[in-house]
């Protein structure tokens, strides 16, 4: 069982590394666009839940996908 980040963000690493955890990092390559009408909160959900379930579907079973977005408003 692996712990995958499936981000290329360093802070998000630095903050996994800071409680010890052990992962290897899978930046997910997805259209990062937001939808006509979509609020802030419906975006960053929904690119998360997009990041994880690219990763996830290149990994093995077993494996445990972190994925995470942010947005400043």
């Amino acid at each position: 069982m692996t712990t995958i980040l499936a981000s290329a963000s360093p802070r998000r690493a630095e903050l996994l590394r800071q409680i010890g955890l052990e992962f290897v990092i899978s930046p997910s390559d997805i259209d990062e666009s937001i939808h006509k009408s979509e609020s802030v909160e419906a975006y960053v959900q929904r690119m998360a839940t997009s990041k994880a379930n690219v990763v996830k579907h290149a990994s093995q079973l077993g494996d445990i996908v972190i994925a995470a977005d942010t947005v400043v408003s």
